[in-house]
């Protein structure tokens, strides 16, 4: 295994330790995954999906599905929008 050296911004390396602590990672695996990602975007690969992280997880269904779709939902609040602004 060889060993890199870098000289970051301490911007740039908090924010690279933010990223590796999120994923409970360490800076050399953390740094070989980003090598990783980018090796695989260049050959135009996908990216992984990754887990969805617990709070996101918790929330979801919360809305109730009432089989309207999207469009619907917009132009109800478009609709309430108007009627406010009148």
């Amino acid at each position: 295994m060889s060993t890199l050296t870098l000289q970051l911004p301490e911007e740039d390396l908090q924010l690279f330790r933010d990223w590796i602590a999120r994923r409970g990672l360490t800076e050399a695996s953390g740094f070989s995954e980003m090598l990783h990602e980018a090796r695989k975007t260049a050959a135009g690969q996908e990216m992984p999906q990754r887990e969805i992280h617990p709070h996101v997880r918790a929330v979801t269904g919360i809305l109730a599905d009432d089989g309207r779709d999207y469009k619907a939902y917009r132009e109800e609040y478009l609709d309430y929008l108007e009627e406010k602004h009148r």
